[in-house]
């Protein structure tokens, strides 16, 4: 019985720093996303593209 107590807090201790870890790279991507630079051609994406004709987006 103690083997698989100690088969359970290891599993516990090992996902919780997986999803520390996890959650850490996500905010990390976010915030490097966020702090690049966009165009406002590249912000509006297919919208921009889908409302005026081609030529304007030349």
């Amino acid at each position: 019985m103690r083997r698989v107590l100690l088969t359970w807090k290891a599993a516990i201790h090992y996902g919780e720093v997986f999803g520390f870890v996890a959650a850490w790279v996500f905010g990390l991507t976010v915030l490097s996303q966020l702090a690049r630079p966009v165009s406002e051609a590249e912000a509006w994406g297919p919208i921009a593209s889908a409302e005026q004709p081609a030529d304007v987006l030349r």
